[in-house]
Formats: structure tokens, sequence, C-alpha cells
């Protein structure tokens, strides 16, 4: 049986605990639940290769802990951390061929500390540091 449209799963409660969504047998996302309404634990999307393209962590309906997206090619695009629905510690973008482009640290959702912008080669364009969000100091342009 190829399975097509939502496919939801139920706890011993009734409460809903899961969706699954497919298109011609292939997963196109996941979404858990708790408690028949928050978004808790792990959610994924699925691009049309079946590949990974996003995943995220939710604790009662917030983005808590590690955020990613990823390229049609699988390789990782951004890479984020949440606490309790706000931006938190080391940030990273990357370019399809793996290279870092921006890497950023936030504090309670705010730009705070470094924030660097590479080439895809690799090397270092632009460094500025901040603090609760705002610019503090311009290190490096290139």
């Amino acid at each position: 049986m190829i399975k097509n449209g939502l496919y939801k799963k139920f706890d011993k409660n009734g409460r809903l605990k899961t969706e699954r969504f497919y298109v011609d047998d292939r997963l196109k996302y996941i979404i858990n639940y708790k408690n028949n309404i928050f978004l808790h634990g792990v959610s994924k999307l699925f691009h049309k290769n079946g590949k990974l393209q996003c995943e995220v962590h939710y604790k009662n309906g917030l983005r808590h802990g590690v955020y990613k997206t990823f390229w049609k090619n699988g390789n990782l695009l951004v890479k984020v951390n949440y606490k309790e629905g706000l931006l938190a510690g080391v940030g990273k973008i990357f370019f399809s061929n793996g290279n870092i482009s921006i890497q950023k640290n936030f504090e309670n959702g705010k730009l705070h500390g470094h924030f660097r912008k590479y080439d895809s080669n690799g090397q270092l364009l632009s460094e500025i540091n901040y603090k609760n969000g705002k610019i503090e100091k311009l290190i490096l342009q290139g």
C-alpha cells in the first residue's frame, strides 16, 4: 500500500502524539505533540528528493535545542540553538559546499559576541562584535 496524505498517531488516552504526511509513499514531514496541542520533541520536514530539509526540537510549543536546515544535497545549511524559544549560543550558516558562510553568537535571542562572515573558500571577510543586539566594534572588514 502506497502512503499518501496525513497519518496521525494517538496515545492510549486518545491524545494526538504524532502527525506524519506522505506523498507517493515518501515522508514529507513529522510533527510531535504533547498533551494534544503543544509541539514537543523533534519535528522534521523533507525535500522532494527524500533528504532531510529541516529538523526542529520543541519543548512545550517553543523551539528548544538544535534547529537545523539542510541543502538538497544533504549538506548542512543552518545550525542554531534555541533555549525556551530564544536563540542562544553559536549559530552557523553554511555554503552548499559545506564551508562556513556566517558564524554568530546569541544570548537571550539577541546577537551577542562575534559575528563572522566568510567567503566560499573559508577566508574571513568581516567580523563584528555585538553586545545585547547592538554593534559594539567592527574588528575586520574584507
